[in-house]
């Protein structure tokens, strides 16, 4: 009966271990996948929170810096992009499966993105504006300087002539030195700039004013006083002092140029910073949504865990109480049946515990459990009696042990304490009275929990004991307050039926976690560096593979997890060559040397490669520990060397490396930047204006010119650098190990400086300049195309900044080209897709007010960008040649609009339209006309063709032949914007000529500034003795035309009259009598 009572015991309790196992092992995984997935995701959105941080920190910081030079400190932002992308793809990684994180960290990719690109413009604007103050600082400094001079120069004068009693002279001296202290407070005023652009233009004004009245005030004096030499010099000297700050002052470069520049930068870092705070608020939001999104994810997950875990321990519960229940049943049953047997046995335990230890029960024949119990309780009551006379001995033997124990105790280093219920303690040994800091009989009735910090402080003893999370590690304070880690256990010992105590083990860990800490430190660094290195690494002990990094896999194309323990027979082409390698290699390794070669590998795939291969023991008198090796796919460069060998690497004019050679070195260039952390530059040099030499001098002289530039290029940059020919008169320069852009822009002057000598090419002296573009490693791009590329950009940048001058490349430069190449793709559909079209603005006989001719204008309304200015496309028509089929175009349609209001328009009205320099190149500008007059029917009288002074310089051979043939046909030739070119007056006699227009810059201001009256007074002077029509080109307003007119002007063209129109507006205008 007992068996089946204790198997039945067995079953339940293997059937409630099971089931509590299986809760555990949930527990265990929930654990697991919190530890595992869950922790890493938050540590990354912590450390993109972190980047964001730092962007907004460094930003603020190069904002409120105030000196250009402190500047370069902050143009480095790559760590701080490192971080984010690298948590960024951390999180994208882990996130996989989760579409909607996956759409948050992309919308914060994108927003990131946009910050970036704004936080360089802020730089850009933020350098710009300390340069600007600088400027500023000095030109002031100028202007007072020439202020005091000037006044210095009046008092002396004055005194002069108060010693020579010339008061008439005094008094015409008193306006001039009232003009010029006017003129210093002024430039006091300056100095107090306010942040309206309208306040600058208000200044020069006042500063033009001044100086005209200096300007009367000087000829007045002089007009008294030409018999007085000192007085003559010191005027001379005071027009040259006023002329000195006039320049200070005025022009692109002056103070209030550079003021007003300074003031719009200003406003502009303000407008950028404000967009910039706003893209930073949005990039926080965006990162606080993705954490709340992967934080409700966690919880989601963790919760499912948890409600099965606790449906476990509901089915635990249930089946216990079925199993107990069953067990009390089957219980009482068997109480029933061996109740009378126990009696007995109950009274003979009493006998026994009153002491009577004689006491004995009979024992029957039978077999059963009472039989066996009665046999065990005499065997019992025997060996009681030897027990009580043990007893003494066993006392005095406990009280030694007692004693041992507690000398135990008190030598050991860790804390050992007794506590109460509450957690008061009872006992302490010495090493726990050393570790808190105080006596054992002040701790004595102290309670645990006080000496835990609040932190961390658990909230009782019971939590100490059941607490798994912490691992029993907490930050404490000792007595002093100091604080210090410890480690506890807690143990419940039971010393009476429901009495116990708590027995705590304490160790003070601050050592062992600071050491700890410090491992794991450097372990993630090396782990970093491991996985991050540009080569394979492998960890090798006795021939087989013990662990690997990323670059590894990615060269073998193995995963660590099927290569990690095998032999390395997998990278060798053969078994002799594993083997072979081995023994060679054995050589090396054991007596501490390093090994490196160049072996042919394979990979997974059967591919074969070149590899670098570089290895190491790692304990010299060890190498049977192992090996560090080091492997790189030299494949391609190989490849590359012995391409070389086979291709011409030196350019044959000026001995420089070629484009491959370039190429290849810049690639080179580029791989060590990287491996060392480095920076580099790519100089793109092209020649200005190149092309006249060869055009006027020839190719041998152009050659001979190459030359010399190569080698003025050589001796100015270092040994180590290089410089080479790509074509043409285009030249590159690579600069290594280059320590800021500042040394960069330095080599670039040292440059310009050379190659702007004056070359002796067969005897004739040629000046010649560069335009150099630089583009750096690794801000500018990280790959040889993405770096020539923009440091050509930045060279074309560099010659539409007037040449002869060098620009560092940004994106910005990158976005014009595009443009410009967009641009020209849509102007060669432009005429085929009818987007082009004419206007004419008229041209007005002044004398009769009628309407004399037109001028043809060319408008584009592109279907990508809508109506774009001339000023925009048509360069880019010039450049590429389209200009010429475009003009006959303009021709063809300026004819048939003519012929189609024919009818409406005066016997000699002139139709002009305007001609390109390229139209005259080849020669046959002249007959191309012909025939198209001779297609529409258009009559030659009634067609003018307007040229510029610049076309006529560059080839006036040339252009004396094509103007003379199309004057003979009878076509009215005019030179438009007189005044803004070359201003030959030989031409005007030379070249074949009807109409000569005057630039509307000059009729701008004619009736306010009188050079530009003086200069159209002269114009029209001159034309009506050479027999030339005038036309007076942006005339405006009434004060313009009345001056015109006065002034024996014929034709006139402006707003005032009309602006121009489309062909349906200008029928209109046709039908008018009169347009003024």
């Amino acid at each position: 009966m007992l068996q089946l009572w204790a198997a039945i015991t067995l079953v339940a309790v293997i059937v409630m271990g099971i089931m509590a196992n299986y809760a555990n092992n949930l527990m265990s995984e929930t654990q697991s996948i919190f530890i595992e997935h869950l922790l890493p995701i938050e540590a990354n959105s912590r450390q993109l929170s972190q980047a964001a941080l730092l962007f907004a920190q460094r930003q603020q910081q190069f904002l409120s810096v105030s000196d250009v030079s402190a500047l370069p400190e902050f143009a480095d932002r790559t760590a701080i992009e490192l971080m984010f992308q690298e948590n960024a793809q951390l999180l994208s990684e882990a996130l996989d499966n989760q579409q909607e994180a996956h759409r948050l960290l992309e919308s914060l990719s994108t927003t990131y993105q946009d910050y970036l690109v704004l936080d360089s413009k802020l730089f850009q604007l933020k350098k710009r504006h300390l340069e600007l103050a600088s400027d500023i600082k000095a030109k002031q400094a100028g202007n007072e300087r020439v202020s005091a001079s000037l006044l210095n120069l009046m008092d002396d004068l004055e005194k002069r002539l108060r010693n020579d009693n010339l008061v008439s002279l005094l008094n015409l001296a008193n306006p001039l030195k009232s003009h010029i202290n006017e003129l210093r407070l002024l430039n006091y005023k300056l100095f107090l700039r306010t942040g309206y652009i309208s306040d600058f233009s208000q200044s020069k004004k006042q500063f033009n004013t001044v100086f005209a009245q200096i300007e009367q005030d000087i000829n007045a004096f002089s007009s008294q006083t030409f018999e007085l030499m000192y007085v003559s010099e010191t005027l001379q000297a005071i027009e040259r002092q006023v002329e000195a700050l006039r320049v200070l002052m005025g022009g692109e470069t002056g103070l209030i140029a550079i003021e007003e520049e300074s003031t719009a930068t200003q406003s502009a870092l303000v407008r950028e910073q404000s967009v910039s705070i706003k893209l930073m608020s949005s990039l926080t939001t965006q990162l606080n949504q993705l954490i709340k999104h992967i934080n409700l994810q966690n919880y989601a997950e963790i919760s499912d865990d948890v409600t099965s875990a606790n449906y476990s321990w509901w089915q635990i519960i249930v089946v216990s109480v079925f199993i107990m229940s069953a067990v009390m049943i089957f219980a009482y049953i068997l109480f029933n049946r061996i109740n009378q047997p126990l009696v007995l046995i109950k009274d003979s335990i009493r006998s026994l515990s009153e002491g009577r230890f004689e006491t004995r029960i009979s024992v029957t024949s039978t077999q059963n459990e009472v039989s066996m119990l009665a046999k065990d309780f005499n065997h019992f009551a025997e060996v009681t009696q030897n027990l009580i006379a043990d007893y003494s001995k066993a006392k005095v033997t406990m009280q030694h042990k007692k004693q041992q124990l507690r000398a135990v105790l008190n030598s050991v280093p860790e804390a050992i304490l007794s506590l109460n219920e509450e957690g008061y303690i009872i006992d302490i040994n010495p090493a726990g009275a050393s570790m808190f800091g105080g006596a054992i009989e002040d701790l004595l009735g102290q309670h645990l929990l006080q000496f835990f910090a609040e932190a961390n402080k658990p909230e009782s003893i019971d939590d100490l004991e059941l607490d798994d999370e912490s691992s029993g590690e907490y930050e404490g304070l000792r007595m002093d307050g100091t604080a210090f880690s410890l480690w506890i256990s807690v143990s419940r010992i039971i010393s009476g039926s429901d009495d116990f105590v708590w027995v705590c083990v304490i160790a003070d860990i601050t050592k062992w976690k600071k050491t700890n800490q410090q491992l794991h430190q450097m372990t993630s660094e090396l782990n970093t560096i491991l996985e991050n290195a540009m080569v394979g690494i492998a960890f090798i002990r006795d021939r087989r593979v013990i662990r690997v990094n990323q670059k590894f896999e990615e060269l073998f194309q193995y995963s660590r997890e099927e290569i990690e323990g095998q032999k390395t027979r997998f990278i060798y082409p053969s078994q002799i060559a594993y083997e072979q390698f081995g023994e060679h290699v054995s050589q090396y390794l054991s007596v501490g040397e390093s090994y490196e070669a160049q072996l042919e590998l394979v990979r997974k795939n059967g591919d074969r490669f070149w590899c670098a291969m570089a290895g190491k023991s790692i304990e010299a008198d060890a190498p049977q520990n192992g090996s560090i090796w080091l492997f790189e796919d030299v494949t391609t460069q190989r490849q590359n060397e012995e391409r070389l060998t086979n291709l011409a690497s030196i350019d044959s004019l000026t001995g420089l490396p070629n484009r491959n050679v370039f190429n290849d070195r810049l690639e080179h260039a580029i791989h060590k930047a990287h491996r060392d952390s480095g920076r580099l530059a790519v100089c793109f040099l092209d020649l200005d204006h190149f092309k006249h030499i060869n055009d006027s001098l020839g190719h041998k002289a152009g050659d001979s010119l190459l030359k010399e530039v190569a080698k003025r290029i050589k001796e100015t940059i270092r040994e180590g650098d290089t410089v080479a020919r790509l074509g043409g008169d285009e030249f590159t320069v690579i600069l290594e190990n280059i320590r800021s852009a500042q040394y960069v822009g330095k080599v670039a002057e040292k440059i310009i400086h050379a190659m702007s000598q004056p070359y002796f090419i067969d005897g004739v002296e040629i000046n010649i300049s560069p335009s150099i573009g630089v583009s750096l490693y690794p801000a500018d791009g990280r790959d040889v195309d993405m770096l020539i590329r923009n440091a050509d950009a930045a060279m074309y940048h560099a010659k539409k900044t007037g040449r002869n001058n060098f620009q560092f490349y940004s994106a910005d430069m990158n976005a014009q080209a595009s443009l410009r190449l967009a641009m020209e793709t849509a102007l060669r559909r432009a005429v085929e897709q009818e987007e082009f079209f004419i206007h004419l603005q008229p041209q007005i006989d002044l004398d009769t007010g009628k309407m004399n001719g037109a001028e043809v204008l060319l408008r584009w309304n592109s279907t990508q960008w809508g109506l774009v200015s001339p000023a925009d496309f048509i360069p880019i028509l010039e450049d590429t040649g389209m200009i010429e089929s475009v003009g006959e175009w303009v021709l063809k349609q300026a004819c048939q609009c003519f012929l189609n209001i024919k009818h409406k328009l005066a016997e000699d009205f002139k139709l002009a339209v305007n001609l390109s320099g390229r139209q005259f190149k080849g020669g046959n500008l002249a007959s191309r006309i012909r025939y198209i007059l001779a297609e529409t029917g258009m009559p030659t009288k009634n067609l003018e063709l307007e040229i510029t002074e610049t076309m006529l310089m560059e080839d006036p051979e040339l252009a004396t032949l094509t103007l003379s043939e199309l004057s003979k046909m009878g076509i009215s030739l005019a030179i438009d914007d007189f005044g803004t070119g070359y201003s030959s007056l030989s031409y005007l006699k030379q070249f074949p000529l009807n109409v000569l227009k005057i630039d509307s810059s000059f009729i701008r201001d004619v009736t306010t500034d009188k050079d530009d009256a003086a200069i159209v007074n002269a114009i029209l002077a001159m034309t009506e003795s050479l027999g030339l029509i005038v036309v007076a080109e942006g005339v405006e307003t009434n004060e313009q035309l009345n001056y015109l007119r006065q002034h024996t002007c014929q034709c006139a063209q402006g707003y005032l009259f009309s602006k121009p129109v489309s062909e349906e507006a200008f029928y209109e205008l046709a039908e008018k009598e009169t347009l003024i």
